[in-house]
């Protein structure tokens, strides 16, 4: 990408490589109050997803 400078006219040339994006199904676990946790799914299930919520159900566990 080439990019011009409005105040000087000055010019950059700029490399942009695209890469993955990580979008895990399994992005969050929390404690609400002692006893209750939430874990968010709400972004679709995967490969993943299984795996995701035993990692979040023993980070919660570990918690109590």
């Amino acid at each position: 990408m080439t990019i011009t400078h409005a105040n000087s006219g000055k010019t950059d040339v700029i490399e942009i490589v695209r890469n993955k994006v990580p979008q895990p199904s399994v992005p969050d676990a929390y404690m609400i109050r002692p006893g209750v946790g939430y874990i968010d799914m709400t972004r679709g299930f995967n490969r993943d997803t299984a795996q995701g919520l035993r990692e979040k159900l023993a980070t919660l566990h570990a918690k109590t």
